[in-house]
């Protein structure tokens, strides 16, 4: 079976993002791996960071925490509470969890209290985001509570900033978190984990670090914290060219005809569609209604895909399994020609194989959720063998 589309995940690029949010705090670090990494694979990206030095990570739910834990027994926390009836859950995978509420904190005690553990918890507090955690006036006499069952540890306290590069609103919901640090230190709760910023507000300085920061976009090279910093790309989406053609001035391309050739032009289709997630865009937005308008005026698309860094605008509506490109910057190109495709890493589908590269090596395949052998795949030609 020929490989048309695949991922390519650069361990090596992974390992160099961390190191260089390592070198610049005194903070623990908690590494996000919500979202499967951010497309990235999450099994993959915790056993690689972890054996490199990685302390501990976070997860969304209980679902991405047991596919983590069925590869690594690195720390996890989870994000989101979860509920009560799923207590039993997070004492069996040994998780840290997220706790808001008296009724999953006295859930999470009876069956970590069966199961003769201690349980390590967090509490979120909502200093500004108005989504989860206690309200700042509720969480000491829930602290207390927490603090006086034996089947419990409360390890940490932590909220979520709102507009982590606003820095008057975060200043705002730090001061907030710093104040119930004070009330809690005052009524004898000491040694916990505070923890709030995120990657946008790590940038904004060592004030905001506390404890521990948690890290996800600048971790897989997305964001920009000063020159002094400088993180690589981790993840790119390739697809090779399944049929090239040539269409006349007028000639119309993809459903509905939207798109109507101004001039002759080459065009390409590779094997990708809304299906694996490419060219997610809602439609119902001011803002890409008028671009979506614009380039069908002027006879462009838009440059979602590259080859050699030549932009191949796509052209047509994106069909569930195909997708035309523009291919005036390589009117050479033949069927097999790899291009380069920019799409949002969280929702392309996990059929897609994905590729994990280590010194230029490949290391790992994974599809599907299912690792497949190495050796399956040639990178230089691009196709199982």
């Amino acid at each position: 079976m020929n490989w048309s589309t695949w991922i390519e995940i650069d361990l090596d690029a992974l390992r160099h993002n961390f190191l260089q949010i390592r070198s610049r705090t005194a903070a623990r670090i908690c590494l996000v791996v919500k979202a499967d990494a951010y497309g990235h694979g999450a099994p993959m990206v915790v056993a690689h960071l972890y054996k490199h030095g990685a302390q501990s990570f976070a997860v969304s739910d209980l679902e991405e925490a047991t596919a983590i834990r069925s590869a690594s027994q690195a720390p996890l926390l989870l994000l989101s509470p979860p509920l009560p009836d799923q207590a039993s859950l997070v004492v069996k995978h040994r998780l840290m969890a997220t706790v808001t509420s008296l009724p999953l904190v006295e859930a999470l005690a009876r069956h970590a209290w069966a199961s003769r553990t201690r349980l390590q918890i967090h509490l979120k507090v909502d200093t500004g985001l108005g989504r989860l955690g206690v309200a700042p006036r509720d969480a000491l006499s829930l602290a207390l509570k927490i603090v006086s069952l034996r089947s419990l540890k409360l390890a940490g306290v932590f909220t979520h900033f709102s507009a982590g590069s606003n820095r008057r609103q975060t200043e705002k919901q730090l001061q907030e978190l710093l104040n119930l640090k004070q009330a809690f230190t005052e009524a004898g709760l000491t040694g916990l984990t505070w923890h709030a910023a995120n990657s946008a507000a790590f940038c904004q300085g060592p004030h905001t670090h506390l404890d521990m920061v948690r890290i996800g976009t600048m971790l897989y090279g997305q964001g920009e914290c000063g020159r002094h910093m400088t993180l690589r790309d981790t993840w790119a989406f390739y697809a090779r060219l399944i049929a090239v053609k040539q269409v006349q001035a007028g000639s119309r391309i993809g459903y509905g005809g939207t798109y109507r050739a101004r001039r002759r032009m080459t065009v390409g289709v590779i094997p990708v569609g809304y299906s694996d997630g490419f060219h997610l865009e809602p439609l119902s937005t001011p803002a890409v209604q008028l671009r979506r308008a614009v380039s069908r005026l002027v006879g462009l698309g838009s440059c979602s895909a590259f080859a050699d860094g030549s932009p191949l605008p796509v052209v047509g509506k994106v069909g569930m399994n195909l997708t035309c490109l523009d291919l005036s910057a390589v009117p050479e190109a033949e069927p097999g020609l790899v291009v380069r495709l920019a799409a949002r890493r969280t929702t392309i589908s996990r059929r897609i194989p994905k590729v994990y590269l280590e010194q230029g090596r490949v290391v790992a395949v994974w599809c599907g959720g299912q690792s497949i052998q190495p050796q399956a795949f040639d990178r230089l030609n691009c196709h199982s063998i």
